[in-house]
């Protein structure tokens, strides 16, 4: 051991020397790990987001998808029905004439009422088709607008990340330098018997 203690001596330093030295390269050490740190967190959550924004995307796809799917089968009902009221309209017509009776007046009235009536009930599935196919469309709207948001702050994470590094960049050089430097004081030492400002 007496000959580690007198390696300062032959370099004209002294132990605190050292030790100032060996702490201000842990703290670059730090700086380095902290820079690290936050750039790989910000990565991270930016990650998660893009993730959550493709989600939506897919999300979005599928009920635009929904949409026709609900309008295309609103379609096909409404034609079926029109085939069926054309049917049921021949038969009563039918009933009509099998039991004699004229298409004149009440039979006639009786006949329109129920053609009306038909087109009644087909214009309100017609509109209800349109309500749910609308639904899906502000929920697909919904699912843009989170992905947007989800991809904003995915872009936002990047940049703080970005901050964050140089923010504890900043703040380790200020530290190493503080440490250096005593704390803003300043005291003379040697090295190898010339003497330097701290």
């Amino acid at each position: 051991m007496p000959f580690i203690a007198a390696i300062p001596a032959a370099l004209g330093t002294t132990w605190a020397t050292i030790g100032g030295v060996a702490s201000t390269v842990a703290g670059i050490a730090g700086t380095g790990l902290g820079v690290v740190s936050a750039i790989n967190s910000a990565n991270a959550q930016a990650a998660g987001l893009r993730n959550q924004a493709a989600a939506a995307r897919y999300n979005q796809q599928v009920a635009g998808q929904n949409a026709e799917a609900v309008r295309a089968a609103g379609e096909v009902a409404e034609e079926q029905q029109r085939k069926k009221n054309v049917r049921l309209l021949g038969a009563q017509q039918a009933m009509y004439a099998g039991s004699g009776v004229t298409l004149e007046g009440t039979p006639l009235e009786v006949m329109a009422q129920t053609a009306g009536d038909m087109e009644f009930d087909i214009l309100a599935s017609r509109y209800n088709t349109e309500v749910q196919a609308r639904r899906w469309e502000s929920q697909g709207r919904f699912y843009g607008f989170e992905a947007d948001r989800s991809l904003s702050m995915a872009d936002n994470a990047g940049a703080a990340g970005i901050l964050g590094a140089g923010t504890t960049i900043l703040t380790g050089a200020s530290r190493a330098l503080s440490g250096w430097n005593g704390g803003g004081g300043s005291s003379e030492y040697q090295i190898g018997g010339r003497p330097y400002l701290r």
